[in-house]
């Protein structure tokens, strides 16, 4: 999933994590634009990890060629493999008004 620092970003984690969660699948992280994006990436990582989840951060050495692209809303497209799906989201209102750790809270785990 690609995460910046608006409601966008959050609503990608959010619903990243549920997909994992559904799929047993890692989720990859990385930043839009630049230093502050990176950093904002990171803390996804670190908070989705923290609720048992397997998550990474998109850097030289991981594939980036994933199944499912997680875009926030207005965000350009990179550019993806064929067989990627891309997925724009669109953050709710709670994604807006919530920080991080609130959002990757709504995410349930089952356990």
């Amino acid at each position: 999933m690609l995460v910046d620092d608006g409601g966008g970003g959050r609503a990608a984690v959010r619903l990243g994590g549920r997909l994992a969660v559904h799929h047993g699948a890692t989720i990859t992280v990385a930043g839009l634009d630049g230093r502050r994006s990176e950093r904002r990436a990171t803390s996804a990582v670190q908070a989705l990890r923290r609720l048992g989840l397997d998550a990474v951060a998109l850097d030289e050495a991981t594939p980036a060629a994933p199944d499912v692209l997680l875009l926030p809303e207005g965000a350009p497209e990179p550019a993806a493999g064929p067989s990627t799906t891309v997925v724009t989201v669109r953050p709710a209102p709670s994604d807006l008004d919530d920080d991080l750790s609130g959002v990757v809270a709504r995410i349930p785990t089952g356990g």
